[in-house]
């Protein structure tokens, strides 16, 4: 009986801490356009496991993303949406098969180095210099949609390109949100398929989920107050400690 209650509280402890990060990390989402798969992923990985982790994490992920993409939707660069969606979505179904049997830890940490060394490419005085290309986007989604599928994350770095095509903040969140929409349909088909949507799992992604909208909405209150120079300081900081914290959880 006392092992029972034991592990009673040990469950409510654990959606506590699930429920206040995704309340934190959304609302992140909603400001900066990433951050709350980020930041909710390592508890849910810590709480279950990645195998019921990385579907709760696409079913928020659907309701996040297309909330931002509303909200902001008269500034959606279709372009940029199209050229990354035909990278993205093909990536997307490859990386999700390849996840159902594969160690992720190794990749993680690659993920990690890799969000560091672009976060410092894009302080140096020449590569200041460089613009993002409108077809740029394509191998950009390509690499979105295979880490969202395969890591759960497409990884915070996509910002950093985004922002140095020009894309104005609310553009930026519009389109990548829209972009990360169209790749969580074929992930959930084949992690569906592979028999990942158990009853806790639907019933977590559903409460992220309705997180993930109020905090996509107070985070797009917030932005309206954001100095367009502040918030791509502000992306580059959030993206070095990303890359950090993976190094670390990898």
């Amino acid at each position: 009986m006392r092992r029972v209650a034991l592990l009673a509280e040990l469950e409510i402890v654990k959606l506590a801490v699930i429920i206040v990060t995704a309340l934190v990390g959304f609302s992140v989402s909603g400001l900066a356009g990433f951050g709350g798969g980020v930041m909710v992923l390592p508890v849910l990985v810590w709480a279950y496991g990645p195998r019921e982790a990385v579907p709760v994490v696409a079913m928020a992920q659907l309701l996040g993303t297309f909330t931002r993409a509303w909200l902001n939707r008269r500034e959606i660069d279709w372009p940029v949406v199209r050229w990354f969606g035909i990278g993205s979505v093909p990536l997307a179904v490859l990386g999700s098969f390849l996840f159902v049997s594969a160690d992720t830890a190794l990749i993680t940490r690659i993920m990690g180095g890799g969000m560091i060394a672009i976060v410092v490419f894009t302080q140096l005085p020449w590569a200041r210099r460089v613009r993002m290309t409108l077809w740029g986007f394509a191998p950009l989604g390509a690499l979105a949609g295979f880490l969202s599928a395969f890591l759960g994350i497409p990884g915070p770095f996509p910002p950093v390109f985004y922002l140095a095509y020009g894309l104005t903040p609310a553009a930026y969140i519009a389109s990548f949100s829209l972009g990360m929409f169209l790749v969580q349909a074929p992930k959930l088909v084949v992690l569906g398929g592979s028999g990942l949507f158990s009853g806790r799992v639907i019933g977590l992604g559903l409460t992220c989920g309705v997180i993930s909208v109020f905090g996509s909405y107070f985070g797009h209150r917030l932005l309206r107050r954001v100095p367009q120079q502040a918030f791509a300081a502000g992306v580059s900081v959030m993206v070095l400690a990303f890359g950090v914290l993976f190094l670390v959880i990898g």
